[in-house]
């Protein structure tokens, strides 16, 4: 066994937020100077957080696992990428996101502070944690792949008919009743078979087709539902199975850029295709008619809104959502969202008329006046629009005491290749990788207790896998 402590490797995102911060709060309302920094200091927060995550997968690639690794790529994907969208895309980009909230450099400045602010508490609670409280690995243990076999057997068995069965009719609108959220996180089982399938097929290939089958009719049920971060986890899940099997970051690089590929192809048709599903035949042929007919009015050049490069590069950048959220609280009219946690752990069986959590069309309702599709503010937003500046806080440093938990209890079991922790560790990089498209309560708050019963769950019907040791 050894130890690691995650200290060094997050010194560049720490170091970026932090000076970020300084020039920020010194600068921000200097008007000579004020475009430049909104130019800039995303950039700076871009390089720290990809550097980061490098060096944590560099260190050990078990920490592939850590949510903190998967939180520091999402952030430079959204807060840097994204965010570069009004200094520097098209008249036609800033158009777009301007029709949803128009966004000064004034407000736009303070959109960059708060991500600083939130990710800078996230990475240093994360480091305080380790400092504290050491991760141990042993690298001298082999797979039992007897142990894989039954994970993958149970959690196809139960993912499969759940997805298929329930949460794809529930999504197309062909059931008349509220399914339970819990059936959502076991239809997400398939992309823990993904995984298993993955690695089952580096020792005998017969399982190679099994992995590639259940793969595409994954991508093909995600791209079904309209949804964008659907098709990304699928890939995710991918690129889990892939680098645990290869365990180089050639391949994991190679599969984070499929993934931002997918991302903006979706993003040129999902907009389209949920515009042309209002109101017509929300099953499965019409889900293929409207995205059949929106993908034919791209390729014309007749989509409902600008070319597929302004939509994915738009629909990357939250400044808008933040900067609504944060001008409702500096305005008196703070945010309830925190409220949905005094129910949200009592089960929709135990309590069917709970109320839906439907927080992205809400918030969109509120913004633009139509529910028709959902937006998020971004949990530091959130969190800045319920309490302000204090809650931006103590919602940050829960979660980066929450991903160093999780990082922990991953590096306990995977360093032993006990791999009934998967389920629970895929739900929380899942949630971790989306850090821009999260609301606090739903996305780190109520998924804890789905972790623990997932935990339970597999330890009674799977048995711990035998421990090997090299040349054993």
């Amino acid at each position: 066994m050894r130890s690691l402590m995650i200290g060094a490797e997050l010194a560049p995102l720490l170091i970026a937020t932090a000076a970020n911060i300084v020039v920020l709060s010194l600068f921000g309302h200097a008007p000579s100077i004020i475009s430049q920094l909104n130019a800039y200091t995303p950039i700076v927060t871009g390089i720290g957080c990809i550097w980061s995550a490098v060096l944590m997968l560099r260190k050990a690639s078990i920490l592939i696992w850590s949510p903190m690794v998967w939180f520091s790529l999402g952030s430079a994907l959204y807060f840097c990428i994204g965010a570069l969208a009004y200094p520097f895309g098209s008249e036609e980009t800033t158009d777009l996101m301007s029709r949803y909230f128009p966004v000064d450099q004034q407000s736009l400045e303070q959109t960059n502070l708060l991500n600083n602010v939130g990710i800078f508490v996230v990475g240093i609670i994360f480091a305080l944690c380790s400092h504290f409280k050491r991760l141990y690995i042993n690298p001298n243990t082999l797979i039992d792949y007897a142990h894989l076999k039954r994970l993958a057997f149970v959690t196809l068995s139960v993912g499969v008919p759940v997805k298929y069965l329930l949460v794809l009719p529930s999504a197309f609108g062909l059931v008349n009743f509220i399914l339970p959220g819990i059936y959502y996180s076991l239809g997400n089982f398939t992309l823990v078979g993904i995984v298993t399938l993955i690695i089952l097929s580096h020792k005998e290939k017969k399982w190679t087709w099994a992995a590639v089958a259940l793969t595409l009719a994954e991508l093909g049920a995600a791209v079904l539902t309209l949804s964008k971060q659907n098709c990304v986890f699928v890939l995710l899940a991918v690129t889990l199975g892939l680098f645990i099997v290869y365990r180089t970051l050639r391949v994991f690089a190679i599969s984070a850029l499929g993934c931002l590929l997918v991302y903006v192809f979706m993003s040129t048709i999902v907009p389209d295709a949920r515009n042309l599903l209002l109101g017509g035949n929300q099953d499965y042929s019409g889900r293929i008619q409207s995205i059949k007919n929106a993908y034919e009015e791209r390729a014309e050049g007749n989509g409902s809104e600008g070319n597929g490069f302004d939509d994915a590069w738009a629909r990357l950048c939250f400044s808008s959502a933040q900067a609504f959220a944060m001008q409702e609280y500096q305005e008196g009219r703070e945010g309830a969202t925190f409220e949905y946690i005094y129910y949200t752990f009592i089960p929709r069986f135990i309590w069917p008329d709970k109320p839906v959590m439907s927080l992205g069309s809400q918030f969109h309702e509120l913004v633009t006046g139509s529910s028709s599709t959902q937006s998020t503010p971004t949990f530091f937003a959130e969190a800045y629009w319920n309490a302000g500046w204090p809650a931006v806080i103590i919602c940050c440093s829960y979660v980066g005491c929450l991903f160093f938990i999780l990082t922990d209890v991953s590096c306990r079991c995977f360093t032993r290749h006990d791999y009934r922790w998967l389920p629970s560790a895929l739900l929380g990089i899942m949630l971790a990788s989306a850090p821009a498209d999260s609301w606090f309560v739903a996305s780190f708050v109520g998924p804890v207790p789905i972790m623990v019963a997932f935990m339970v769950f597999i330890c009674i019907l799977v048995p711990p896998p035998r421990v090997v040791g090299v040349g054993s």
